[in-house]
């Protein structure tokens, strides 16, 4: 039988439900069934309802060793031969490999913005290559991703299928909705944190006004706000490890935070970081 790796997501109430039954009901093979190859999922966002995810799918050509397909894995890579789409999955069906469609999240609106989208990238010159597009493929190719303290979305074309060429990104001139972002307000002008912290590759602000939280490609840089602006100095800094990105932002105030803390130390584990004075 032919070699396969596959990233599968799932979810799971906490509380009540057991973990191996769980993995037994959602994780469906069959739409891979008798494929060759690897699949990988990175989480880029998670929210209430759903998950957004980049999924790379490397083709090993049938070899049946694990040596032997991780060695052509390697390869594909590094030659950036990789199929790299995004997909949105909801959180009760996160093992689905194809996810929803941009008309499943957002109706009418959805489906113009992504065909005005790709009508204006056809357009543009350079862009002759593109000559064959599923719609019912590109419809899903979409994902949220953060830009300037904002959650955004954005549509991907691969244009050949095959991970020969480079995909394309675009931004999708649509607002999400609010089942997918319930809160994306930002108390400071994004002007004026770059102005302080030319650094800064993102910010989270707080619905109270009072906190906001600084992301360099280093640092959480935790600062109060004071009239609408960051305070002078930050209250705390924790280091990150290269690489690391933020896929949810939640903020909870009054009995809420102690609840939120007792959950997490109950069911995770959990690192304690110190703060950077």
């Amino acid at each position: 039988e032919a070699q396969r790796i596959e990233d599968f997501l799932y979810a799971y109430n906490i509380s009540t439900d057991n973990i191996d039954e769980v993995q037994e009901l959602q994780f469906d093979y069959s739409d891979w069934f008798g494929k060759v190859g690897t699949i990988h999922k990175r989480i880029d966002y998670i929210g209430n309802d759903y998950v957004c995810v980049e999924n790379t799918v490397y083709d090993t050509q049938g070899y049946l060793a694990d040596a032997r397909a991780q060695k052509v894995e390697a390869e594909a890579e590094a030659a950036g031969r990789a199929e790299k789409t995004l997909r949105t999955l909801p959180i009760d069906n996160m093992a689905s490999v194809d996810g929803i469609t941009i008309s499943d999240l957002a109706g009418d609106n959805g489906r113009l913005a992504m065909e005005s989208a790709i009508s204006d990238l056809m357009k543009s010159p350079g862009n002759n290559m593109i000559v064959d597009i599923d719609e019912e493929s590109q419809s899903k190719n979409f994902a949220l991703y953060r830009k300037t303290g904002h959650w955004f979305l954005k549509g991907r074309i691969d244009i050949d299928k095959q991970g020969q060429l480079p995909h394309m990104d675009f931004n999708l001139n649509l607002i999400p909705p609010s089942n997918m972002v319930a809160y994306d307000a930002l108390q400071i002008p994004w002007k004026e944190v770059k102005d302080k912290l030319p650094h800064a590759l993102d910010i989270y602000t707080s619905p109270n006004k009072e906190m906001a939280i600084v992301l360099t490609d280093s640092e959480i840089i935790i600062y109060a706000i004071e009239n609408n602006a960051l305070a002078n100095g930050p209250l705390a800094k924790y280091p990150l490890q290269k690489g690391s990105s933020i896929i949810m932002a939640e903020w909870a105030t009054n009995d809420y935070v102690p609840r939120w803390k007792r959950s997490f130390l109950k069911n995770n584990e959990t690192v304690e970081v110190d703060p950077i004075r």
